[in-house]
């Protein structure tokens, strides 16, 4: 399994419309959108990576948890450690604060698991939301998960980031994200990478 660069013919798509010419993002596999997790070995690993966190979900826990190992393991594969030393791997804050009982840290998780990845959880959500994927009809614009976000300031300036999430849909969260980061430490790089891009049916 390779990285697969989002490249110029699916942006004309528009399938992933928030992402613009010239922003470098990569993914992993293709979910398939509003097939279950029955359709492919993709959509059950997304799945059982989205699992929610709660007492109602405890007896699942080790699907998820599996789900978490396997995507570490595959980002490893595809990326080796001299690659790794020269990024600042930065996850989508999870929809809810840390303060919150349903907080996930999934993608947090993942990254402190491939090895020489330097992981930097530089954003934060200022208030909880509901989980974008249980909310299709009604996603969060950039501009709010803008105005949502809390830069937490690193002890230096990174001068590469890999902004990492689960799935790109429309790619909102990657676009506030950069946003975000490029006011902040404006020499920076700043690439994307996804275990999967949605596809429809």
């Amino acid at each position: 399994m390779a990285l697969t660069l989002i490249d110029r013919h699916l942006l004309r798509t528009r399938e992933h419309y928030h992402l613009r010419e010239g922003d470098r993002c990569y993914y992993l596999r293709e979910y398939t959108s509003g097939r279950g997790y029955q359709h492919s070995e993709t959509n059950q690993l997304i799945s059982n990576f989205k699992i929610a966190v709660g007492p109602d979900n405890e007896h699942r826990r080790h699907y998820k948890q599996r789900a978490i190992v396997q995507v570490a393991a595959e980002l490893s594969r595809c990326i080796n450690e001299a690659q790794l030393a020269q990024v600042t791997w930065v996850p989508i804050p999870p929809s809810k604060v840390k303060s919150d009982r349903l907080y996930d840290d999934r993608l947090l998780r993942t990254l402190k698991r491939v090895n020489g990845a330097q992981v930097a959880p530089l954003l934060e959500q200022r208030a909880s939301t509901d989980p974008a994927h249980q909310s299709s009809d009604s996603r969060p614009t950039p501009e709010q998960l803008i105005a949502n976000y809390k830069l937490i300031p690193p002890a230096s300036p990174p001068q590469r980031i890999v902004i990492f999430d689960d799935v790109v849909t429309t790619g909102a969260h990657f676009r506030a994200a950069s946003t975000v980061l490029a006011e902040a430490f404006p020499n920076a790089r700043i690439e994307g990478i996804f275990i999967a891009r949605r596809i429809m049916p």
